[in-house]
Order: C-alpha cells, then structure tokens, then sequence
C-alpha cells in the first residue's frame, strides 16, 4: 500500500486547530480531520488492476484536505515510490481538481518517507 499526505490550503497564519481524528481500518491509517470526510474508491484510469481510495474532508468554504491510498495488486507496488511518483500524484490531484500546487516537497510523516504539496 502507497499512501500520500494530506493536500489542503496553506493555513499557517491560524492557530493551530484541534481535529478529530478519523480511523480506516480497511486502508490501515488514522488521521486528524476537521470533520468526517467523504471517501470514494475506484479503478485508476490506464493503470487497473490498481484502486485508488479517497477521503476528504472540508475547512470552511474554499479548504480541502484530502487523503488517498493506492491500492496495488500483490507484489505490483513500486519498490521505493520516491519524490517523482509523489509528485505526480499531486500534480494529478491539481489538475483534476482544478488548482495550482503552490507549495510542494518531500517531508517526513510519521517516520515514513512521504511528499507535502499544498494547492
């Protein structure tokens, strides 16, 4: 399983907010959330069998932060997913939602490789 960070609104002028947290046992993760998110799953286009899960949740009118899982078949996953495989993830999310990654780079997540992009 590859799972990337949160991708949400730059809020670093606000106090720091205290979120629920939100567990998926199916996807193995828990996560602090502003309120419960929507989650979706489907096929990934030109790269089935892989699955992708989705799960956001708003902030206010125009702040998003959103959680996906990919989901690959037995032995399939890369070896070291690496900054590029990040990256395009986040430019994919930002074109199919419509935004613009203005900030972006590699980041530590609970002691896990992990990549930070912010639309």
């Amino acid at each position: 399983m590859l799972t990337a960070p949160a991708i949400g609104q730059d809020r670093s002028n606000d106090a720091e907010p205290i979120w629920p947290e939100f567990t998926s046992k199916e996807q193995n993760f828990t996560i602090a959330l502003p309120s419960a998110p929507r989650s979706e799953s489907g096929g990934v286009s030109g790269l089935n069998p892989l699955t992708r899960h989705s799960f956001s949740a708003n902030d206010g009118d125009d702040t998003v932060y959103s959680v996906v899982v990919l989901e690959y078949p037995e032995g399939k996953a890369p070896k070291s997913p690496g900054r590029g495989l990040f990256a395009e993830m986040a430019a994919a999310y930002a074109a199919d939602s419509g935004s613009r990654i203005r900030k972006k780079g590699e980041r530590t997540i609970a002691g896990l490789e992990g990549y930070e992009a912010t639309a």
